[in-house]
């Protein structure tokens, strides 16, 4: 190996890399490999730890107008790479896969072998240190060190502690194996990890040791309990009670043992006390509060007309509070922050292009990062903020990317010694099963495997074919009732829902979007094609419905949709010979209309899905029809009933007949495990009204996930 003065050898892994020369070693011995591969190295070595996209090296790779199979080349050169470094994508040392997105290199970087040798050209290390917009003035102040020092490897070192390397997983270790349903926030007081489990889908609070075990439950007075954090000191738990419709009662209950109390008479959606105890704050519908530790002296923080507020969580000195802003007519959530006195007040991360839907983070003990779970295209991962610097380091402030691959890791919770995240590690999988109208028995649609990947299906009018939408892809694919003549219509990154096909049977209206971007209706023909958007604008359009004739199209929307539209989200018509949308009067705050076979009637839900309306068309008049916890109106081909799910203590399939309004329940659906959210819980009917149930088959286990931080 050369050890010259001009030599800027920086080991990675187990090899070293002459930045200068391009030339690669390992144990002395030069190793050859062609270009593609070797700028890819270069790439990834100029932003270790960094997500390096597919754009970005196909620009670097084949620059100019070069036409070449760019998906194969590159897959090709970093196949070479990975087999010369003797790395694996499945568990890989070297190179990590971001999904459809790109590369990310995650070996550490030192200077090989600890021998004095030079830096690497000062344009690669601007890149691999994120130097930013302040390069030209920090690099004279580095140049300068270096002429007066006169050690090139002295300033090497400074560089790189100008920016250290993100955090990793270094090692994931599965905690539970109980094969239960688990949701909402996970919390430690650092010998246990605390959640909620579904034991024949009813909700329990649940402990596991942090070394992993049996799960224990924690006694609470209430059925249908929802936890949200722990006291800091680790004495008490903040638990909801989830019966009925919220904002909810929240009791207190001391840690390891003893009688639960009410918190006062405070009702929220959302409780987190402060690290000094002395406060909490608390979400209820769109607005966040501050209030005393016994709920009293309550003071509004922040409102959000419109909207939902939820999952807060304080910095480790209580200096800022950051909590989940939901818009269920998108539906997406974003993180936002304000000091306990309400200024400051401003969304944590503006404009960013990586998963619009953010929820859910925490601060490690330390205040150093917030980790926080984001999804895309179906996929939830956890993403770290570095919000603490050191000297001669800067926090970036820019989120990287924790967890990939086959599980969804969500529900971040750090440890006490903030050398581990513990989270629900999701593996999804769904099974639509259909209650046979003679047996009663439920049995699967089908056996095969595109209809055990779905996730909202629809039959065509003739009942010949269905269309449907698969999860965690979000594309979308027709075929005929057997499963024949399959032809997928929609392929990523386009993320589809909510097909329905119109009354003819040749094309489909579906809620469309890019990753980020509000949902659009938009016209796909039968046999494929570019979907086409319907209506222009910033508003998002959701959850379509054909009338009978084919000429209009009823969907949820913004009132801004029309001039001088204000108020909460609304129904819409879309005339599609004119393109003319107007507002149905009286459907403000709800959502998921249903236009009967006939087209007397409209049925829609409420937002807090506590009532299902009906509107007569002709008279426009509205009608309760049925209240509670209400889902999924759908109507029976004759239009004389309309099925729908009442959630509760026995959740169940229920219809209403429309000749006098009679509720009859049509079987149980306590047995199958649900999971939460709008592309992983549904029910529907087959054209001869059988019920249809997508259930959750797959794990939903907690892991410790030990973290390497610089």
């Amino acid at each position: 190996m050369p050890e010259s003065a001009g030599t800027s050898l920086v080991r990675c892994g187990n090899f070293d890399v002459d930045v200068r020369t391009g030339e690669l070693w390992k144990d002395g011995a030069r190793v050859t490999l062609q270009s593609q591969p070797l700028n890819v190295l270069a790439a990834l070595l100029e932003r270790p730890g960094e997500l390096v996209s597919r754009d970005e090296l196909r620009q670097r790779l084949w620059p100019g107008d070069t036409h070449v199979d760019f998906e194969h080349g590159l897959n090709a050169a970093v196949k070479r790479l990975r087999d010369v470094l003797g790395d694996s994508a499945e568990l890989p040392t070297y190179i990590e896969t971001i999904p459809r997105r790109g590369y990310r290199l995650i070996a550490p970087l030192s200077m090989a072998n600890g021998k004095p040798v030079t830096a690497p050209p000062v344009e690669s290390l601007v890149a691999a240190v994120g130097v930013g917009v302040d390069r030209r003035r920090r690099l004279r102040l580095l140049s300068a060190i270096v002429v007066m020092v006169g050690v090139l490897p002295a300033a090497f070192a400074i560089l790189h502690w100008l920016e250290s390397p993100p955090p990793i997983v270094a090692k994931y270790t599965q905690l539970t194996a109980d094969g239960e349903n688990k949701d909402g926030m996970l919390v430690t007081d650092g010998l246990r990890v605390y959640f909620v489990q579904h034991v024949n889908d009813e909700p329990r609070v649940a402990q596991v040791s942090v070394a992993g075990g049996e799960t224990i439950p924690v006694p609470v007075p209430f059925g249908k309990p929802g936890l949200d954090d722990i006291a800091h000191d680790g004495s008490m738990l903040f638990v909801g009670n989830y019966e009925g419709a919220g904002p909810f009662p929240y009791w207190i209950v001391p840690l390891p043992g003893g009688s639960p109390r009410p918190l006062g008479e405070l009702r929220a959606n959302d409780v987190h006390p402060s690290p000094d105890g002395q406060q909490i704050v608390y979400t209820s519908n769109s607005d966040i509060f501050i209030a005393k530790a016994d709920a009293t002296g309550a003071r509004k923080l922040a409102s959000f007309p419109g909207k939902g507020t939820g999952t807060a969580a304080w910095d480790h000195d209580g200096s800022r509070v950051r909590f989940s802003v939901n818009d269920w007519s998108i539906p997406e959530s974003s993180i936002w922050e304000a000091r306990p006195d309400g200024s400051g007040l401003r969304p944590l991360l503006p404009g960013w292009r990586a998963p619009a839907t953010q929820c859910c983070g925490r601060w490690t003990p330390d205040g150093a990062y917030f980790i926080f779970e984001s999804t895309l295209q179906g996929v939830t991962s956890l993403w770290a903020i570095r919000e603490k610097g050191g000297f001669w380091r800067k926090a970036s402030g820019t989120p990287v990317q924790l967890t990939t691959g086959a599980l969804h890791f969500r529900s971040p919770a750090p440890s006490r010694d903030g050398r581990t995240v513990f989270a629900i590690g999701d593996q999804v999988r769904g099974e639509i099963l259909r209650r046979d109208s003679t047996s009663g028995e439920w049995v699967p649609l089908s056996s095969g495997l595109s209809i055990k990947s779905m996730s909202e299906l629809a039959y065509s009018r003739d009942g010949q074919w269905v269309a449907y939408t698969t999860y965690p892809e979000m594309t979308l694919w027709r075929s005929r009732v057997d499963d024949t003549e399959r032809r997928q219509l929609t392929f990523s990154p386009l993320e589809v829902r909510a097909p329905r096909w119109s009354p003819d049977g040749k094309k489909l209206v579906i809620n469309a979007r890019p990753p980020g971007q509000p949902w659009k209706l938009s016209i796909i023909g039968a046999e494929g094609g570019s979907p086409e958007p319907l209506l222009a604008g910033p508003e998002s359009q959701s959850f379509p419905a054909w009338s009978p004739d084919g000429r209009q199209i009823a969907f949820s929307g913004s009132p801004l949709l029309e001039p001088e539209g204000t108020g909460p989200s609304a129904l819409h018509i879309l005339d599609l010979a004119t393109k003319r949308v107007t507002r149905i009067p009286g459907s403000e705050g709800l959502f998921g209309a249903s236009w009967s076979p006939n087209g007397r009637w409209l049925a829609a839900l409420k937002l807090d899905f506590s009532k299902l309306m009906l509107l007569d068309v002709a008279s426009g008049r509205w009608e309760e029809l049925a209240t509670g916890v209400l889902h999924y109106a759908n109507w029976s081909a004759d239009s004389e009933h309309l099925y729908y799910e009442r959630w509760g203590d026995d959740v169940g399939a229920m219809r209403i007949r429309l000749s006098d309004r009679r509720e009859e329940k049509i079987g149980s659906l306590k047995k199958f495990r649900r999971t939460l959210g709008p592309e992983r819980c549904w029910s529907g009917l087959t054209p001869n009204n059988e019920l249809l149930v997508l259930r959750d088959i797959g794990t939903q286990e907690i892991y410790a996930l030990d973290l390497k931080k610089p």
